[in-house]
């Protein structure tokens, strides 16, 4: 799939839509935003988190809903200048379908196919990645859980050829206490096994997130994640037993946002990542601000 299919998807989607007969409801939502990060690095860059810049990002939904099934498309680009000269500036196309089926009027079970170019992960900084996710959902009386697995395929973009497949399985539980005032739990496992050792790992993350309305346009958001990595293809670099590398994480996190369903919105973020790792290149901390401004249709 290329950039042109990827960004048709919602136009496909659209005219499909539109042509179907009344006994179906069709929305189309979409956003365009801009955004600003300003990270302090005191280890090696490798991820997203520790990147200073700029970007923009566009997408465009279209859904339809059939009594008990509901069908979606999905297209989103987006850039991003890095401030870091070493590192080229990042355009990433992404492409998504997917169908949902509801049980009642708590239950839904969803599939969804997604195609993603130029996207950075944990074990690489640039990567093409196809994944199939299936997921359940139960929902009543202020309650959600959400559970879902996942397959991906991703390919690396360096000299030698070189690709990664894995699975992904988690989910969260969602207590909502009022408008935009809710607490969250949840957590994931996930592995790539790559062609290129160094690019196999395996991770396990865990996170809490809180959201209570301040003003009908404003809600204080706080966050904290915890993370552990393990990369068995690498040798930990100033370990004296030889061992592979391996990480872990705490990253609280502050923030405000502002906005409704559609109209202006607005993000702040501020973050701090504590990460320990017996590889002397990725141990430290990183402060972390973002800013994001956009509108929702």
């Amino acid at each position: 799939m290329n950039a042109v299919r990827i960004i048709a998807l919602p136009v496909i989607a659209a005219s499909l839509l539109a042509s179907e007969p009344a006994l179906a409801d069709s929305e189309f939502t979409g956003s365009v935003s801009t955004r600003g990060v300003a990270a302090k690095r005191d280890i090696l860059q490798n991820d997203e988190f520790d990147s200073s810049g700029f970007g923009a990002d566009v997408s465009l939904r279209g859904e339809k809903d059939f009594s008990i099934l509901r069908f979606w498309a999905k297209g989103s680009a987006g850039i991003f200048q890095y401030l870091d000269q070493e590192r080229e500036n990042r355009q990433v196309l992404q492409g998504e379908i997917g169908i949902a089926r509801d049980f009642g009027e708590d239950f839904e079970i969803s599939l969804r196919g997604v195609y993603s170019q130029n996207l950075v992960f944990v074990e690489a900084l640039s990567a093409d990645q196809q994944r199939a996710r299936a997921q359940v959902k139960w929902e009543a009386d202020g309650n959600r859980f959400q559970a879902y697995g996942e397959y991906r395929k991703r390919q690396y973009d360096q000299l030698v050829p070189a690709d990664g497949t894995g699975t992904r399985f988690g989910g969260h539980y969602n207590r909502r206490l009022g408008s935009y005032h809710w607490v969250r739990v949840g957590g994931f496992a996930d592995t790539i096994d790559s062609t290129d050792d160094e690019r196999d790992y395996n991770r396990i993350s865990g996170s809490v997130e809180y959201s209570h309305p301040v003003s009908r346009m404003f809600r204080g958001r706080a966050s904290v994640d915890v993370r552990t990595w393990k990369f068995p293809g690498r040798i930990a670099r100033g370990d004296a037993t030889g061992a592979t590398r391996q990480d872990n994480a705490i990253t609280p996190q502050v923030g405000v946002d502002y906005g409704r369903a559609t109209g202006l919105f607005g993000r702040a973020r501020a973050g701090y990542e504590m990460r320990k790792s017996n590889d002397e290149r990725f141990d430290g901390n990183t402060p972390r601000l973002s800013l994001e401004v956009g509108y929702r249709f």
